[in-house]
């Protein structure tokens, strides 16, 4: 069981340097654009049912046309051909654009794994050690 907990523990600590990693590049080395909604990519949940991301298409600094899928996802579909406000990591333009409010949800995401991988890992070597 304290294996599983030490094991458990280290997989929130990875996921907290991945989200915290990613995070940290939008904020600083992001770059800000406008794009077009121009689809929805449905997200098949069997406790919440069917939801929706939206699809943005827009260029990049060097003029690369980009698509990419929304972090966010509603149970609706609306929107397309709007226009929406885009931030995006010019490394990784397709996997990082989103709309800028949509990474607001680090700030209780990245410590919440901070603090559950610490005190599983904490927990977990306090068995096996003590």
């Amino acid at each position: 069981m304290d294996v599983l907990l030490v094991f458990l523990g280290i997989l929130f600590l990875l996921a907290f340097w991945a989200v915290l990693r990613r995070d940290t590049r939008i904020r600083t080395r992001g770059r800000r654009t406008t794009g077009v909604i121009v689809g929805h990519k449905a997200i098949k949940d069997s406790e919440t049912g069917t939801t929706y991301a939206a699809v943005f298409r827009f260029t990049t600094e060097d003029g690369r046309t980009v698509e990419a899928v929304s972090t966010l996802s509603t149970s609706w579909r609306r929107g397309i051909g709007r226009e929406v406000a885009l931030i995006y990591d010019p490394a990784d333009p397709e996997g990082t654009a989103d709309r800028p409010g949509s990474h607001r949800l680090n700030l209780v995401f990245i410590p919440t794994l901070l603090a559950w991988g610490t005190g599983l890992t904490a927990i977990g070597l306090d068995g096996l050690l003590f």
